[in-house]
């Protein structure tokens, strides 16, 4: 998986496949599910970097995918950000996001 971004932030995914990848094995890396908070939309996010103190992740597939950083809401019970003008929500805890990172989840520090 290759992610470039522009100076806009606007960035693009590209999976890369290998001959010994199994297709069926599907997305490599982490999807998480964010809810829209204007029309309850629930979307897949693939995960780019996840700490407890925020969140990366792209929506959308190539030229038309967008990156959102998720940063915890100030009671700490979900993540919060925004896409295209509207908020996006992961509903999870940052108690439960630092569980799953001691877990250890697909997903750790990817990005930089």
């Amino acid at each position: 998986m290759v992610v470039t971004c522009d100076s806009s932030r606007l960035c693009s995914l590209v999976m890369v496949s290998s001959p010994e990848s199994d297709s069926r094995e599907g997305i490599p890396g982490e999807t998480i599910t964010l809810r829209t908070t204007e029309t309850g939309l629930r979307i897949d996010g693939v995960v780019l970097s996840k700490r407890a103190d925020r969140i990366h992740v792209i929506l959308g597939e190539g030229t038309h995918s967008v990156f959102c950083e998720l940063k915890p809401t100030p009671d700490a019970s979900a993540y919060v950000g925004t896409a295209m003008g509207g908020e996006i929500v992961y509903e999870r805890s940052r108690a439960q996001v630092e569980a799953d990172l001691r877990r250890g989840s697909p997903v750790h520090n990817v990005v930089r």
